[in-house]
């Protein structure tokens, strides 16, 4: 039997390895725009992937980027770190736009509590997304 100073602390959920990689990054193309469409999680492990990504596509000549994380569960603070250099980024260049498109939930949640709807473009309205795209 474990004495009590040995057992673990409980918490609300406990995050996957941090070099978790199961989240899916989807890119498709309108025009000059990019969506980049998440799943799963995004923490530490992949975070710097998606900034590699985004970076990638605006560097090739895509002028709006929309990051679709209607299917992400989880997000830690490698992830929002990762939000705000590429909104840095993108504020930096003249003519580049970056769009996060989040649905009602916990995660939105997060991201308001953490007040970046106060300093990037965060949305709901997923007619931002209603385009003809092509993926690859």
């Amino acid at each position: 039997m474990e004495k009590p100073s040995q057992k673990k602390p409980i918490i609300a959920r406990e995050p996957q390895d941090q070099q978790h990689q199961s989240t899916v990054f989807k890119k498709s193309h309108a025009g000059s725009r990019c969506k980049l469409e998440l799943e799963d999680e995004l923490v530490q492990g992949n975070a710097e992937e998606l900034f590699r990504e985004v970076i990638q596509a605006f560097e090739s000549g895509t002028t709006e980027v929309i990051l679709d994380l209607r299917r992400v569960q989880y997000l830690d603070t490698a992830a929002l770190q990762s939000l705000v250099r590429i909104f840095k980024y993108a504020q930096g260049k003249s003519g580049l736009k970056f769009v996060v498109l989040a649905v009602e939930g916990r995660l939105l949640d997060i991201l308001k509590t953490c007040r970046f709807d106060k300093f990037m473009t965060i949305t709901q309205d997923e007619s931002v997304v209603k385009d003809d795209w092509v993926q690859g």
